[in-house]
């Protein structure tokens, strides 16, 4: 499992179950290319590969528009407004999107966090993990690691949103996956906020042991295993990628089944 597996499972569990088991094909959405290229292109600046902020755009939004299927127009999420009247379309996020990546360079540039150094001497981006919870093994990759001016070990995620997560449980999977598998100790994370162009808030992790969230994981895991998956309906249901294939709204998993029998 990795925390997005988990978190799917939490949020709709009739989603993880279209997704992940039945693979239904997702619709496909503006916001899956922006929310890949935004990330992207700062890993590639991060990681010295470039310092040409419009190239690792272009290359990372090419990368995932090709990705897309075609002849069908993908989803724009967001609202409407007399600048962007089609949400936010391919339009919206290439206007955007190269101003959210060099937000991110001057954030990089301006708050003095720096980049944590890991035992290979490496910078600290993209940092994969890999540990266990009882029988549950967990995988992952934590965006960045970062020290704060006060020497704090601080773990961030960069996000795409418009609101910045409720809950600080993936930054607290990623501290402790960092400390099993480097035995280093973040105790605070925080979300970078693109649209903000800063992390606007810092969040203890302390209180999210790896008892509790183990606990937690290997409750997902149960439950995946013995076929529990529970909808969730809510006005989410509108934006989801695999509507058409839920009874919970009307849709249908025949087609699902008619591939899985082939």
């Amino acid at each position: 499992l990795s925390y997005s597996s988990m978190s799917s499972y939490l949020e709709c569990g009739k989603r993880f179950e279209l997704e992940r088991v039945w693979k239904a094909p997702e619709s496909p959405a503006w916001y899956f290319v922006g929310g890949d290229a935004v990330p992207g292109a700062p890993e590639m600046l991060d990681k010295g590969e470039t310092d040409d902020v419009t190239y690792a755009w272009n290359t990372c939004w090419a990368k995932a528009e090709v990705e897309l299927p075609e002849g069908v127009e993908p989803r724009a999420s967001g609202r409407k407004s007399t600048q962007w009247p089609n949400k936010e379309n391919r339009d919206w996020w290439l206007h955007h999107g190269p101003k959210m990546v060099q937000a991110w360079v001057d954030w990089r540039s301006t708050s003095g966090y720096r980049f944590l150094e890991m035992p290979d001497g490496s910078p600290a981006v993209e940092v994969p993990v890999v540990f266990e919870f009882d029988e549950v093994l967990v995988k992952g990759y934590i965006d960045r690691v970062m020290v704060d001016p006060n020497g704090q070990v601080i773990v961030v995620d960069l996000k795409t949103g418009s609101r910045e997560p409720a809950s600080s449980l993936q930054l607290a999977v990623y501290a402790l996956g960092l400390q099993r598998t480097s035995g280093i100790t973040a105790t605070l994370g925080g979300y970078w906020m693109a649209r903000q162009g800063e992390v606007p808030n810092l969040n203890s992790l302390g209180h999210l042991t790896g008892d509790l969230v183990g606990g937690w994981f290997n409750d997902v895991r149960r439950g995946i295993e013995a076929e529990i998956f529970v909808p969730k309906v809510s006005p989410l249901c509108n934006s989801c990628s695999v509507s058409a294939y839920c009874p919970a709204v009307g849709g249908s998993m025949e087609p699902l089944k008619r591939n899985m029998s082939k």
